[in-house]
This record gives C-alpha cells, sequence and structure tokens, in this order.
C-alpha cells in the first residue's frame, strides 16, 4: 500500500515532518466489468510505479542538501527517471513551497511512460505532471502541456512553470492573439503550455503556410519523426472523447447567398410538424415529409429542390435544423455587438472559440437569429483531435491526466493507445453521494433544486449547481434570486461571465457562496472550502497593479498596515515595469502570479507584502474552513443527468476534494432532455405504475435503474458514433499525412530539391499525355504545345513507359534559364514549388468539399446493402489518385506557361 506524505509547510526550518497514512483504494462508484479489467491493468503498473517511488524517496535525502546550483547540475549528471522525479520534487518545493504527496509522484510516472492517470479531483495533477514534463524535456525533443483552454495553459505556465525555469529549462505560452513569431518561438522552448484548440489550429496554419519562416511548429527532423517528443494532455477525457466528433476547421470564405437563407428561414416557419418534416434528436437531423417536400417546391415555384442548376434543398435542410434542432443558450449564444453567433460545446458549457458550422448551418442560425449573414466558408484544411493525438506526426509519447476515464478505457487504449490507471487518492474520500431525487415534471424537479438550495444556504453551506444549458443556469439563478432573494453567482459561456471563471470557482466554497453553472463551468480550478488564499491575493494584487479597486472582500481580510505596505510595494513595481505609470493586463497579470506563486525572483519587496497580505487572508479564511466542514463541507447539486457518466461524475468530484467532507444529489426529471428523447415512455410508465403526485420525490431502485440503463445506452450510441467517424476520418488523416508531407517537402525544399520535383513530374505529365494520344501524332503534338508551351520538341513518339523529359525534347535546363529571365525575383525551381503549393491548396480544399459529399452519398448506399465505409474508402482513394494526378498536370502546365511571359524591361 502507498505511504501519502504530506505536503511541507512554506517557510518551515528543519526537518520535514512526514504523516504516514495509507492511500484509500476503495471506489466511489461500483466498477463496471470494463473498469474491473482497467484495474487489474491500474494494479499491475501501479506496481512497477511504486518500486520507481521508493527509489525516489529514498533519493530525497540526498537532493535536499544540494545548493540550487548543484541541483541544476545534478539533472545534467544523472537523467534517470528516478534521480529526475527526486530533483523535481525538491524544486516544486524551493520555488512553490509545494512538495508532492507519493500518489502525485506515482501519477507523475504514470504519465512518464505514456499512460493516462486518472487522479480524483483536488489530488494535484498540475503538480503531479512537473516531474514527468521535465523529465521529457531534458531529452531534448520539446515536451508539450496541453489545457482545455487558455486561462488553464497561461495558470500553469505562470505557476509550476516556474519549476522548470528554475531547473534550467526555457518555458514557453501559447495563446490566442499571440503572434506568429512569438509562437514560433514558445513552441521551441523545452517546455510548452497550450489549449488544445491553439495547438491544433496552428498544426493547420502550417499546413497552409508559403514560407518557410511562417511555420511555427518544431520541424521533425526527419519525415518519420514527430516535432514533439512528449505532450500530456491535461483534461484528457474532455479533449480526446467528448470534443472528438468537432472538426477543428481553417475556412476559406465564399459568397453566401443571403436572399435564398432568408427565404428558406421563412418557408420552414410556416412548416409544420409532423406534416412537413420530421425531427429526429437521437440522430440530430430533420428532414421534410414527401408532403413537406410538395408545400416548399410549390411555395418557391420549382419542380425540383435538388435542381444542381439551382439547388434549394441544403437551404431548406439547414433551416430546418436551425429551426427544429438548435436552441438558443443551449447549443449557441448571440454576443457582441455587432451580435455574431457563437457555438457552445454541449459537455463544459464553454463558447467554442473559433469554431463555426459548416455547410452553411452557420448561415441558417444566424439567418434565424437575424444578426446578418456572414460568408459562406469551406474547410481549405481541417483535423480532429482524434487525427491530430492518436497519430505520431506530431508527437511521439503521448500521456494523459484526469479525473474521470476509466468509463472510457477501451476508447483511450483503441484511439490513442493510453494505458488507463486510476491513482488512489491522499486521502479517504469523504464525500457523501445521496440517491437521485425523480420528479415527474421539469417544473417540480426545479422548484425542489431550489428549494434544497435554499435550505443550505440557510445553514450558510456552499453550494455549487450545476446545470446542462446557459439558459437554465441563468432561469434558476432567476428563479433562486425571485423566490429565496438568494443571489447566486450564475457561472456559463456568457463572455462576461466566462472571464471570471478563475475567480468565481476559486471562491466558490466560502459561507454561504451559491454558485449556479454549466456542468463543467470552472473545471481544473479547484474548489477550497473557506475560499482559495492563494487565489484571493493574487487577485488582489493584479487589481492593484492594473488600478483598479480592491473589491469588498480584500477590505474586510486586510489590516490598514497591510493594505499601506501592499499598496506602497504596488506603486514601486508599476514604476519599475510600468510605461506611462501603467501595466498591461499581461504585464499585471505575470507580475502578479510571479510574487503570489512563487519564492524565488526578483520584486522582493512586492513578493514580501503579497505574502504578508496572504498570511492575514489565510488566517481569515482558516475559520471560515472550519466552520464550512463542520455545515458538512460544498454541497453540490445536479439538475439534470448527463448523455455522459463521466460528466455527473466530474460534477459531483467538485466535493469532496483532499479528504474533505461534501455531499451532492441530482434532482431529476423523467420529462429532462436525455430522457425524454431516449426512453422517456418507459420511466413515465414506471412513474404511473407507482403513481406518485407531481411534487413527490420518487427514490425507487426501478426508477434509477432505468435512467441509469438509458444513459449507459446513449454512452454507448455515442462511443459508437464517434467510432464510426473515425473509421472514415482514418481514410481522411492518411490522405491528409500524405499530402501534408508533401507540401513540406515543397515548402522546405533547396532549389536542387524543387529541381528534381519538377523533373518527375514533368516526366510524369509528359506520359500521361503520350498515353492520351499516342496513336494520333498531329493531336500528340498539338497536346504538347498545349501542355507545355511549345518547350517539347520530338519528332518520334517514345514508347510507352517511363520516359524522362529529355525523351520529348524537353530540355529543363534551358526552360529554367528562360523561366529565371521572365522572373528573375526567384529562381526558377523556387517559382515551381510556390506554383504547386498554390495549386495543391486549391486541390486539397475542393477534395475534402468532395469528401464530405462522398461520406454523405455512401449512407444512401446502404439501402442498397452496401457497406458505407468500404464505398467510401474505395471512392475517397479514387479522387485522391485523380488529385494527385491533376497537381501533377496543373502545376507542370502553369510552370511552362512561364516560358510565354516576356522578362521584364532592362
Amino acid at each position: 500500500m502507498v505511504a501519502c506524505r504530506a505536503f511541507r509547510a512554506p517557510g518551515g526550518t528543519g526537518g520535514r515532518q512526514v504523516i504516514q497514512q495509507k492511500a484509500s483504494t476503495k471506489p466511489v462508484f461500483e466498477l463496471s466489468k470494463a473498469q474491473k479489467v482497467v484495474t487489474d491493468y491500474g494494479v499491475a503498473a501501479l506496481k512497477a510505479a511504486e518500486e520507481k517511488l521508493s527509489k525516489i524517496n529514498g533519493l530525497e535525502g540526498e537532493i535536499e542538501k544540494l545548493s540550487d546550483g548543484e541541483l541544476r547540475d545534478r539533472l545534467v549528471e544523472d537523467g534517470s527517471l528516478e534521480s529526475v522525479f527526486a530533483v523535481a520534487r525538491e524544486a516544486a518545493w524551493r520555488v512553490l513551497g509545494l512538495r508532492a504527496f507519493d500518489v502525485q509522484v506515482l501519477g507523475g510516472l504514470v504519465i512518464a511512460e505514456g499512460g493516462l492517470a486518472e487522479m480524483a479531483t483536488g489530488e494535484g495533477k498540475t503538480l503531479a505532471a512537473v516531474a514527468p514534463v521535465v523529465y521529457h524535456a531534458l531529452r531534448g525533443k520539446g515536451a508539450l502541456v496541453v489545457t482545455a483552454n487558455d486561462y488553464l495553459a497561461r495558470r500553469d505556465a505562470d505557476s509550476v512553470g516556474q519549476v522548470a525555469r528554475f531547473l534550467g529549462l526555457s518555458v514557453g505560452l501559447v495563446e490566442a492573439g499571440v503572434e506568429s513569431a512569438a509562437r514560433r518561438k514558445a513552441y521551441a522552448c523545452d517546455v510548452t503550455y497550450v489549449s488544445n484548440a491553439e495547438l491544433g489550429f496552428d498544426f493547420l496554419r502550417d499546413a497552409l503556410a508559403y514560407a518557410p519562416e511562417d511555420v511555427v511548429l518544431r520541424d521533425s527532423s526527419s519525415s518519420s519523426s514527430s516535432s514533439f517528443g512528449f505532450a500530456v494532455v491535461d483534461e484528457a477525457d474532455s479533449i480526446l472523447i467528448d470534443e472528438a466528433r468537432t472538426p477543428l476547421i481553417i475556412s476559406e470564405q465564399v459568397a453566401a447567398p443571403a436572399q435564398k437563407c432568408e427565404v428558406a428561414r421563412d418557408l420552414v416557419e410556416i412548416l409544420r410538424e409532423p406534416e412537413h418534416y420530421a425531427v429526429d434528436s437521437k440522430a440530430s437531423s430533420a428532414v421534410l415529409s414527401e408532403a413537406g417536400y410538395r408545400e416548399c417546391q410549390a411555395a418557391l415555384g420549382i419542380e425540383d429542390l435538388a435542381d444542381p442548376r439551382d439547388p434549394w434543398a441544403p437551404f431548406i435542410s439547414n433551416a430546418l435544423r436551425a429551426k427544429g434542432l438548435l436552441v438558443r443558450d443551449r447549443d449557441y449564444v448571440v454576443r457582441g455587438d455587432p451580435p455574431e453567433v457563437a457555438i457552445v460545446d454541449s459537455f463544459s458549457g464553454r463558447v467554442l472559440e473559433g469554431r463555426r458550422w459548416s455547410d452553411g448551418l452557420q448561415q441558417a442560425v444566424e439567418c434565424k437569429e437575424r444578426t446578418g449573414v456572414s460568408p459562406m466558408t469551406r474547410p481549405a484544411a481541417s483535423i480532429t483531435f482524434q487525427a491530430l493525438f492518436g497519430g505520431d506526426n506530431l508527437i511521439s509519447t503521448l500521456a494523459g491526466m484526469t479525473g474521470t476515464a476509466s468509463t472510457d478505457a477501451d476508447e483511450f487504449s483503441r484511439v490513442y493507445g493510453l494505458g488507463v490507471v486510476p491513482i488512489p487518492t491522499a486521502l479517504p474520500i469523504a464525500r457523501q453521494d445521496y440517491e437521485d431525487a425523480v420528479y415527474q415534471s421539469v417544473e417540480a424537479k426545479w422548484r425542489a433544486a431550489a428549494a434544497e438550495v435554499a435550505r443550505a444556504h440557510a445553514a450558510n453551506r456552499p453550494v455549487l449547481v450545476g446545470t446542462t444549458s446557459v439558459e437554465d443556469s441563468e432561469d434558476f439563478t432567476r428563479r433562486l434570486r425571485e423566490t429565496y432573494g438568494i443571489r447566486a453567482v450564475a457561472l456559463n459561456a456568457r463572455p462576461e461571465v466566462a472571464a471570471q471563471e478563475g475567480a468565481v470557482v476559486a471562491q466558490a466554497g466560502r459561507l454561504g457562496a451559491v454558485t449556479v453553472a454549466t456542468n463543467m463551468a470552472g473545471r481544473g480550478t479547484d474548489i477550497v472550502l473557506g475560499g482559495d488564499s492563494k487565489f484571493a491575493t493574487k487577485q488582489l494584487v493584479e487589481r492593484l497593479l492594473l488600478l483598479e479597486e480592491e473589491d469588498g472582500n480584500s477590505a474586510v481580510l486586510l489590516s490598514p498596515e497591510t493594505r499601506a505596505e501592499l499598496k506602497k510595494a504596488v506603486a514601486s513595481t508599476i514604476s519599475k515595469l510600468g510605461s506611462g505609470g501603467r501595466l498591461t493586463r499581461d504585464e499585471a497579470e505575470q507580475a502578479s502570479a510571479a510574487t503570489v506563486e512563487s519564492n524565488k525572483g526578483g520584486l522582493a519587496d512586492l513578493r514580501r507584502a503579497a505574502r504578508r497580505a496572504r498570511d492575514e487572508i489565510e488566517a481569515h479564511l482558516a475559520s471560515e474552513k472550519a466552520e464550512v466542514r463542520r455545515l458538512g463541507g460544498l454541497y453540490v447539486i445536479g439538475t439534470e443527468r448527463h448523455e455522459s457518466r463521466r460528466v455527473d461524475r466530474q460534477l459531483r468530484g467538485r466535493a469532496g476534494r483532499q479528504g474533505d467532507p461534501g455531499a451532492s444529489r441530482f434532482f431529476v426529471s423523467v420529462e429532462d432532455r436525455l430522457f425524454k428523447i431516449f426512453g422517456g415512455d418507459t420511466i413515465q410508465r414506471v412513474m404511473r405504475t407507482l403513481r406518485v403526485g407531481d411534487d413527490i420525490p420518487i427514490e425507487a431502485k426501478p426508477v434509477t435503474d432505468a435512467l441509469s440503463k438509458i444513459q449507459e445506452q446513449v454512452e454507448k450510441r455515442n462511443e459508437g458514433l464517434r467510432t464510426a467517424m473515425l473509421a472514415f476520418e482514418e481514410v481522411v488523416d492518411a490522405q491528409r499525412t500524405q499530402i501534408y508531407a508533401l507540401r513540406k517537402s515543397l515548402l522546405m525544399a533547396s532549389d536542387v530539391q524543387a529541381a528534381e520535383i519538377c523533373r518527375s513530374w514533368t516526366a510524369s505529365t509528359a506520359n500521361a499525355v503520350l498515353g492520351s494520344a499516342k496513336d494520333d501524332f498531329d493531336l500528340l503534338k498539338s497536346r504538347f504545345d498545349q501542355m507545355f508551351a511549345g518547350a517539347a520538341n520530338f519528332e518520334v513518339v517514345p514508347d510507352d513507359g517511363d520516359n524522362n523529359p529529355e525523351d520529348f525534347g524537353i530540355d529543363l535546363d534551358a526552360v529554367f534559364v528562360k523561366v529565371g529571365e521572365a522572373r528573375p525575383q526567384r529562381s526558377p525551381a523556387r517559382s515551381f514549388a510556390s506554383l504547386a503549393l498554390l495549386r495543391l491548396d486549391k486541390l486539397w480544399a475542393d477534395h475534402l468539399a468532395n469528401l464530405n459529399d462522398l461520406k454523405d452519398s455512401v449512407q444512401f448506399r446502404a439501402y442498397q446493402g452496401t457497406a458505407p465505409i468500404e464505398e467510401y474508402q474505395r471512392d475517397a482513394f479514387a479522387l485522391f489518385s485523380t488529385l494527385q494526378t491533376k497537381l501533377r498536370s496543373d502545376t507542370t502546365y502553369s510552370f511552362f506557361q512561364l516560358l510565354l511571359v516576356p522578362p521584364p524591361p532592362p
């Protein structure tokens, strides 16, 4: 069994006190058969990790005696896994005042070996990842820490990133708005913190670059190696599973027929369900009936909605989806001035920044909301997270960490090659998870949940309420205020709210706090009982550095002397770092993080004042924490089951962190969207059999079992959809890998290499032209003259086969001289490569559109008894072969046309 050690108290002297305590291995939830397999694998992995842990602990006495310089030298002298982990643990103590628990070291060892560490909420995944990141960064190929959003990337780079800096490693941060040069520098660092979306879009942007200096990711040393040696994905279940069905897309704009969008919107408004159309929420589809089809044709005065010369079908289809499937404040929000439609992630409740629906659906929703129709787009480049992280082109060794992974262990292993290893908690989980309270109607559920919040709030107990949509979070907040006078804080995808996410969640454990959040908002930030003194101090310092008013809490928590000292240190810092007597927000964030979250570095006066302020805040919050613990800890109330049990477990896990008390309970209704769509009739029959009133909750096992069964069925369905999508994506990914490798060779080619490619493509094109008209010499000569601008001079038709350009009388050296005279600003070889890149991007965008149409087409072929994926593979291969042939011939034609360009005047 693992011995779990306590954190050392910051600022302590003398020996280190160690609390020996057995880790809890009791599961909070009943394990399924799949989870038990994971546990068997995890036991073996943990046993191997414990042997290494024993060696790491044995090195501690030796390591702690080293000076800072000797500690850094130790990494060079001994780069073994155990030595690096011991050094990193000591460095974290010296820099952050934090020493990792043994279970955190175990999690780090699993990560270092390329596994997925399942660590409960509050167990310190961020600190656990420090040692494996340092270990892999020392290998010289770069280590990525991939987070769920920019906030978490910056937070971790500013906090635990200091450990890597202290050990002599360079640390980079990539976030939205950073210029290409800064991105390139950040990715070249030993350790880089970046969100999954930014990493994915940088991968795609690199695939569209026209100059080597525009590429920002690390360059792999060969075509067979990866750009980065290691990456650990935080919140791996959210990024690798939940977001797997939503591809990242870089689009090019095409004109949007706004009038057609508006006519389609107005037309579907008069259609009636089910007479004219049917909505299938399970399949996320809305389709016209035969009567609806005729009604639309009559209204438009046309004979065929699918007429390729004037197609209306896609506009009607998108308008129906916008009307019948997509709900404002659940699936999207309208924000900003001028207003824009922004997609909301159904799992986290956060806005998916930079994402847009494709194929005209975005414009249909904009039309529905009357925000103005934006230009339509088509993909110029796209990739799923399955392809981005599942292959080895980008990352050699992939690892992950999250609070909930066991239920999807098979998918993690099958798609990403990640073995799930559950890590024991440092202290037993003390949270009480109550049975669901099931109600007949949605309204009864909301009334009961609000009454439960009011009861807890009356006792001053902090409450976190989880909802599944922006609309629900705002409605419930309003209900609490109007019915009980409770001023709850709503946390959702609204931009003005989301910007305060970290601050809201960090203080959600204070006495009397009521926070209403979309289910996973705030994920990645611990809810500390009584409040988080470090976060409160950092926020206070940052506000003062920005010359903003301090919040009400700090005014109460700080003595006049401490406030005066802090303001004096802030003024001195602004004069040192600021321009024109002010700091930018980025400068203030970095300064506050460096002073509050580190024991080392400059700004000594500000650090000393911040430490004094934090001590006073911490002393005040300690009494709050004791009172919150006495009240039973944080109470988590769920208001709807999610499609994924993982998300429900994540919500429950917000309470009971690190052995704290806590409780959770779900209030659900048989009218909730999940159960209504996927089996509400069955549930309602059970409820009617039990003969209960509208306001009476049911906690009967048949009801809860039926709800759980539906949830499991939905999970299996969603996994099936991801698996099916992966089968299609694997076809695209194989082609994308070839195209991007070719594109990279063209982009990075020297003149000699580009000239060799030109020679090969010229020969290939000439042989193809030969095969098209070899029996008609005049026609053949005409085609050669057209393709090669008169540069092919032959009197005898070469034999079929692998002919060289010279066999057709093409003198490429002479061609290069003439092209160089016509375009003296660049070498002829570079001109050829540039033309090839331009044509490749156009053909690839066309190809992606064709593959998208093909995917829709093969689904209809299933009615003919064919397997859609087999049809897709065959036709996609044919399309790809055509693309390759067309790329060579089009580029060759364009290059030889330069012979017709007169040279510039002298």
